[in-house]
């Protein structure tokens, strides 16, 4: 695959409590091949979405997402 078609690199806001989300490390190949030209996931776990199923709407309600836009803008 050719690395410019996607992000170097992909940050990862999740919850534990979130039956849909979790981390990405599968998907990030700077772990698989040592590489530095690939793809890196930076998992961020979102503690304040805490409520199991409704954890994976809170991430509109508090500030770990928008934090992480914003840092990464």
């Amino acid at each position: 695959m050719d690395t410019k078609s996607y992000p170097a690199n992909w940050i990862n806001v999740y919850s534990p409590r979130d039956i849909i989300s979790g981390k990405l490390d599968f998907y990030d190949d700077s772990k698989t091949t040592g590489c530095n030209d690939k793809r890196k996931i930076h998992n961020v776990i979102d503690a304040y979405a805490m409520i199991p199923l409704a954890a994976h709407i809170e991430y509109w309600n508090n500030t770990t997402l928008f934090d992480q836009l914003y840092a990464n803008l």
